[in-house]
């Protein structure tokens, strides 16, 4: 950029930050639903420099995991010296580290892999969290990384440095990394240099919870859709799963119901008032057979169908 110029007071003020947004939850909210709000930063109240949508989970959704590090090392699989210890724990007796006799080694990769992967492919929505304590060398780091093809390919959602020498709770949000896949995995790791070694990290209380339905709401812009539309599932074919968009002008009781070829109710998507906006719901076809099916939209006085293919 030419003719500008950038003044900072400081480069690591900029480095890392965080803000507290306060809002209000109406009692009447669906329960185990993940309700988007989407976050936008402006520049100069006019260019979004950054936008992301965030879910705010209501209820305790369903639990796929749970563990407090007392199973040992049923759900994971360990490599580089990963463990048990009861030397640090958030709740007694034990927690996972990387390094339960002393501190980890210089030029090492470690990792804790979860061993069979969670099918979330009915759930829009993955939320992942644990308790963390770290003593790590700031040359050194500890990844929480996430894969939605059983480890093929794996994405880093946190990185831990320096020290934190109390127990705190991470809750990460974890949906696009999961992509609703049949076979999501999570693993943490420890990767290091040739220099100062030290205690690493502590894991404690493992959990993914997953939540089902969740609405798009009204467009991002504010604005309400003038007219009806239910729009075509995608992906199309699916396996096992896929997603269904429709607007709605006005509000009003919404009916989504699926067939079968021969007129059967499969299962019933959608069965409420809804305000206008924009929404979007998520079938899952795990437990049917490939074969055409369809599905119908009602509010008020529209109609309309249309054909999905499932293919296994």
């Amino acid at each position: 950029m030419s003719g500008a110029t950038f003044s900072y007071n400081s480069i690591a003020s900029y480095y890392q930050d965080s803000v507290s947004l306060n809002f209000n939850v109406l009692a009447g909210a669906p329960l185990n639903k993940g309700l988007p709000i989407v976050l936008k930063i402006k520049q100069n109240d006019t260019s979004i420099v950054h936008q992301q949508k965030i879910y705010v989970c209501i209820g305790s959704g369903t639990t796929t995991l749970a563990d407090s590090a007392e199973n040992v090392t049923g759900n994971w699989t360990f490599t580089g010296g990963w463990g048990t210890t009861t030397s640090q724990s958030y709740s007694p007796p034990t927690s996972f580290t990387e390094s339960p006799t002393g501190n980890y080694g210089n030029t090492q990769t470690r990792t804790m892999t979860l061993v069979a992967p969670i099918n979330v492919s009915s759930f829009p929505v993955t939320v992942l969290s644990y308790y963390y304590r770290h003593d790590i060398e700031p040359l050194d780091n500890a990844y929480i990384q996430v894969s939605s093809n059983n480890g093929t390919n794996w994405v880093s959602v946190k990185y831990y440095y320096g020290q934190q020498l109390s127990w705190k709770q991470e809750v990460l949000d974890i949906t696009e990394l999961a992509n609703s896949s049949s076979q999501m995995k999570i693993r943490f790791i420890i990767v290091t240099n040739n220099g100062t070694t030290s205690d690493g990290i502590y894991i404690d209380n493992i959990k993914i919870q997953n939540y089902q339905d969740v609405l798009t709401g009204v467009l991002s812009n504010g604005e309400i859709p003038r007219e009806y539309s239910l729009e075509q599932n995608f992906p199309n074919p699916f396996n096992p799963a896929s997603n269904i968009r429709y607007q709605l002008p006005k509000g009003g009781l919404v009916k989504l119901t699926v067939y079968d070829a021969l007129g059967r109710t499969i299962q019933t998507l959608v069965n409420e008032n809804q305000p206008a906006g924009k929404y979007e719901v998520r079938f899952d076809g795990s437990k049917l057979s490939s074969g055409v099916y369809f599905y119908k939209l009602e509010s008020g006085n529209f109609t309309d169908i249309r054909k999905m293919m499932l293919i296994k």
